[in-house]
């Protein structure tokens, strides 16, 4: 079994519905950013680390997968709880899992049943801790020291992105 490592990823996703965020709102982000001086050719700058209120980010990337994608921490691990009544379901959410990635269905297509209260919610629906979330579209702000950004880049990302969440990754 790896070990965790001190290397953190912020996965910034979409809060909405969906996850979705579309590929040109995240081009559009990335085209400010560069203009703004907050980075320089995916690297944040020294203006950039003060914006967004972090000392080390070692890089800044956007991945736009053709379909949803499962960020989730890994490597440290996560419990899923039922949206309901919060009964543990990771094994049920991983057998989940598994026949989602089998198929080419979106995340709300298949089903958890709870083992306690039976209620059957669909993955994206599922409680993580840590926080997890199936998206299309997200910005992985890598080898950062801290989880907390600044508040006003929090709100300037959210004007050219839509509302927002976070997942934190450790990277082995």
């Amino acid at each position: 079994m790896p070990f965790p490592r001190s290397q953190l990823d912020i996965i910034i996703v979409s809060s909405s519905k969906s996850g979705v965020i579309p590929f040109e709102k995240l081009h559009m982000l990335q085209a400010k950013w560069e203009r703004l001086g907050i980075t320089n050719q995916n690297r944040v700058t020294p203006y950039g680390l003060e914006y967004l209120g972090l000392r080390n980010v070692d890089l800044i990337r956007i991945e736009h997968p053709e379909k949803h994608r499962l960020y989730a921490n890994h490597q440290g691990g996560y419990r899923v709880y039922c949206p309901e009544c919060n009964a543990l379901c990771t094994s049920e959410f991983v057998a989940s899992i598994v026949r989602w990635r089998r198929g080419d269905s979106s995340p709300d297509l298949v089903h958890v049943a709870c083992p306690d209260c039976t209620q059957t919610s669909s993955l994206s629906k599922m409680v993580g801790r840590p926080n997890f979330a199936f998206a299309k579209g997200v910005v992985i702000l890598g080898g950062v020291n801290s989880t907390e950004i600044n508040p006003d880049a929090i709100v300037d990302i959210q004007e050219e992105l839509g509302p927002i969440t976070f997942v934190y990754r450790r990277v082995g």
